[in-house]
Order: structure tokens, then sequence, then C-alpha cells
């Protein structure tokens, strides 16, 4: 049985919170739009979100795209963020991968961990970035410290895959424990792939097959026909 490791970007959108009470959504935008065009960067950041989202003015990725730069380049970070991901998925605007790395780093530098994350998949797969294995290994790691699971993954798949080299091979291990832990379902997949196989560690059926379930769990299809396939298995014997 061989199980492949599956490397996925994960993108999400920060949301600025603001709160709209009596005043329309309407007159909320006049009002962002007065304080932006005052030099208030959290009001043109805010402004940016309305217009990607089409929230009390008509939807505009362009005017969105400015806005969210002005905020970005005044030190909101969330809009370097959320500028990168309409240039990464080609939202409203043309698709620009190396705009969307100039500001996904611009936000990892100030502590965005998901840019970080979305940094070094650019760096592992050469979009917008020449291919560099240890820059995206070092960028995964800050955004695995930080909490980001995704690039906990991302990172457990390059040591697994040999795309750069772990330590040990206890490394991945702890790492897809730690994904798996966090409901990341291929995360036990992957772990449960290991006990299965006996990579580097004693074959353990009944491990595999606790965490095939977990990530069958979670709705991981090719987890829940592996468990199935296990479960035969096992029970022949």
């Amino acid at each position: 049985m061989n199980f492949k490791q599956i490397i996925i970007p994960i993108l999400a959108i920060f949301i600025f919170l603001f709160t709209v009470n009596t005043v329309t959504a309407k007159n909320k935008a006049l009002q962002l739009k007065e304080a932006c065009n005052n030099g208030y960067a959290k009001a043109c950041a805010n402004l940016a979100y309305m217009y990607e989202n089409g929230r009390g003015v008509k939807q505009n990725y362009a005017k969105a795209a400015i806005l969210y730069q002005k905020s970005c380049e005044n030190g909101i970070s969330e809009s370097c963020y959320n500028l990168a991901l309409i240039y990464h998925n080609g939202r409203g605007l043309e698709q620009n991968n190396k705009q969307a790395a100039k500001f996904y780093n611009m936000a990892c530098s100030n502590g965005i961990s998901n840019a970080c994350l979305n940094l070094a998949y650019m760096y592992e797969n050469s979009q917008g970035v020449k291919q560099d294995y240890a820059e995206a290994e070092k960028l995964y790691k800050k955004a695995c410290d930080a909490g980001a699971l995704n690039a906990c993954f991302n990172l457990a798949v390059m040591y697994d895959t040999g795309k750069v080299a772990a330590k040990d091979y206890s490394e991945v291990i702890n790492l897809y424990t730690e994904t798996c832990d966090g409901q990341i379902a291929k995360g036990c997949y992957n772990l449960a792939a290991i006990y299965y196989n006996g990579k580097s560690v004693e074959r353990d059926l009944e491990k595999a097959k606790n965490l095939f379930k977990k990530a069958c769990d979670m709705s991981l299809q090719k987890s829940c026909e592996a468990y199935n396939m296990l479960l035969k298995q096992m029970q022949k014997n």
C-alpha cells in the first residue's frame, strides 16, 4: 500500500472588524473614505475590504487593491496579506505571482503567519520567485512555530519526500502528530501510512487503522478507503 503525500496551500483572508450600528453600510463607506483621505491607514484597510466584498459599495477589486496597498505601505500588515491574496488568486485583477510574493514577504516580516505559509509554498513551487527549498523550509518553520498547522504539515511533507533533510525521521513523525492532533486530516493520513509501512518505526497496524479512521471521520475519502482496506486485511488475518 503506497500513500502519497500532498501539499496544498492554505489561503485565508484576514477580515478587519468594524461596527455598523445605526449607520448603513453605504454611509460607513463614505465615512471610511473621508478618514482614509485624511491619512487613517486602518480606514483605508476597512474601505478596501468593503470594495473587495461589495459591502456598501459596488465590488471593485482594482480599488480594493489600491486601498490595500495604501494601508499596507502605512503599516497595516494584514492589508499587505490581503493584497497578496488578490494578486495570488487573480481576484478581479490579472494574476501576478511576483507581486503576491512581494506583499506576502512584507506581511510575513510583520508576523502574519499565513503570509509566511503562502510565501513558503511559492518558494517550494517556483511561483513568482526562484525555487528555493531552503527558503521554503525556513518560512514553513516560521509559520509552523507561530501556530499555522498547515505550515507544519507542508514542512513534514518536505522532509518526508526528501526535498530538504530532517535532523532525523522522528521530526517528521512529530510534525505529522502535531497536525493530526490539530485536526489536519492529511496529517493523520500520512502518519497512518508511516505506521502501516513501518517507515522508521515498528510496524503497527492497529495504530495505522485508528489514524486512518480519524482522518476518515474528518471526511478525507482516501483515508476511508485505506481504513476499509486495512480492516478487511486485518480481519483475514
